[in-house]
């Protein structure tokens, strides 16, 4: 069974990695800080009830906090216009995350608006609609953007199957998700896309890697 850790921004020790004066790098900055700040939106939307209707409303707060986008209903239209955001989003910016995955200055935006597109569309039509949308973005549709966004979009599956008790119909695509309790999203997010080494980020000289022709 796997196992999420809700602490990975803090190596599994958030009594012991403390950081009180907010100088501490590793766990205050980029991917750690938005591990953090899941968690405690999760705390708040979500607690102790991981039911559709709280997990709804925790997706919903993440993805106007950090992708901009004011209601579920206009998340297709987000991803359709290259993630744009209707609001402006509160940063997250590419130190800890694994440069495989991440080829921008703040991918906290573009992984949250697919882990909302998953959460809203869960299905194999959806995240082949992201890839396309991913490839058909000009500069945007890099290698990295599009295993970012198959993330997200992943992420943001679990988050709804585990929001339905682990229930998945006949989807075969939601059955092969697992699920994802709202408050070990940030842990999941270290696990999946954490580079280890906190103290790197983007300085514009990553590779970018154009996705290959289909």
């Amino acid at each position: 069974m796997t196992s999420f850790n809700r602490y990975a921004y803090a190596e599994g020790c958030p009594s012991t990695f403390t950081d009180p004066n907010g100088t501490d790098v590793r766990c205050t900055q980029g991917i750690y800080r938005l591990a953090q700040l899941l968690d405690i939106h999760a705390d708040v939307y979500v607690g102790g009830r991981n039911n559709y209707d709280n997990v709804h409303d925790f997706v919903e707060a993440i993805a106007r906090k950090f992708a901009g986008i004011n209601d579920l209903a206009g998340i297709e239209a987000a991803v359709a216009t290259g993630n744009q955001p209707q609001t402006a989003p509160t940063e997250i910016d590419s130190v800890g995350w694994n440069p495989d995955f991440v080829d921008e200055k703040y991918p906290g935006q573009h992984l949250i608006a697919f882990v909302a597109y998953g959460f809203y569309k869960h299905n194999l039509s959806g995240t082949l609609a992201a890839s396309a949308q991913e490839i058909a973005a000009g500069s945007l549709g890099t290698l990295q953007d599009k295993l970012l966004g198959d993330v997200g979009y992943e992420l943001g599956s679990g988050l709804y199957r585990g929001a339905l008790g682990g229930y998945a119909g006949e989807d075969a695509y939601l059955r092969s998700v697992p699920s994802l309790n709202a408050r070990d999203l940030g842990g999941e997010i270290i696990r999946r896309l954490g580079s280890g080494r906190c103290q790197t980020g983007f300085k514009g000289d990553y590779q970018k890697i154009p996705y290959p022709a289909i």
